[in-house]
């Protein structure tokens, strides 16, 4: 706080201009003040702002600090991936597993899934950039990474129907847009026949 004085104001018992005779009811006090950044206090900061700490199994000499610290942040994507699988949608917290075996197990599976989402992931936004195409995000706004979580939900609305006509079995796919046929073409033909539609 740089300067500061406070400020008397009286209150009277009294309506009208008072005099000096006048009772005075109360008096509240004021604090003006005028503040300014502290210099000493931001310098002493700075060095604690501008570092981390990063835990490594790796020795020293092994890695530099820049390439701990690049390594460190790509793991962004793998942990956003971890948050996808443990969303609500999964009902992972309703499977109590209490021996080790099978917490281990289900720790593989989590992390097989994850490996399957980041490589779909990967490939369909190499397809995008190599076709020059853009995906509607969740704002309507044309994109060119959409995730592999939102582009389900954007193939949600399909069914396929089973009929039998004259003793044989047809199958039919139903409720298809241009969105999901562009979303299924990028998957190559061997999805296209499946959901009997061109290649493009």
């Amino acid at each position: 706080m740089a300067t500061s004085h406070l400020i008397e104001h009286k209150h009277s018992a009294r309506k009208g201009r008072p005099t000096p005779t006048t009772p005075i009811k109360s008096l509240d006090w004021h604090i003006q003040a005028q503040v300014g950044p502290e210099q000493k206090g931001i310098e002493e900061r700075k060095p604690q702002g501008a570092c981390c700490v990063i835990g490594s199994h790796m020795k020293a000499k092994q890695l530099s600090d820049p390439e701990v610290s690049a390594a460190s942040k790509a793991q962004a994507q793998a942990e956003g991936g971890l948050r996808f699988l443990t969303a609500p949608m999964f009902f992972v917290a309703s499977l109590f597993v209490k021996k080790p075996s099978r917490i281990q197990g289900l720790l593989m599976v989590m992390t097989l899934a994850l490996l399957v989402y980041a490589v779909v992931q990967r490939r369909l936004r190499q397809q995008w950039t190599r076709q020059n195409e853009r995906l509607p995000n969740q704002i309507n706004q044309p994109t060119e990474r959409p995730t592999v979580r939102w582009v389900f939900q954007l193939l949600e609305g399909m069914h396929r129907v089973r009929v039998t006509v004259q003793g044989q079995v047809h199958d039919l796919i139903e409720g298809l847009n241009d969105v999901q046929i562009k979303i299924l073409r990028l998957f190559g033909e061997a999805v296209c026949r499946l959901y009997q539609i061109s290649p493009g």
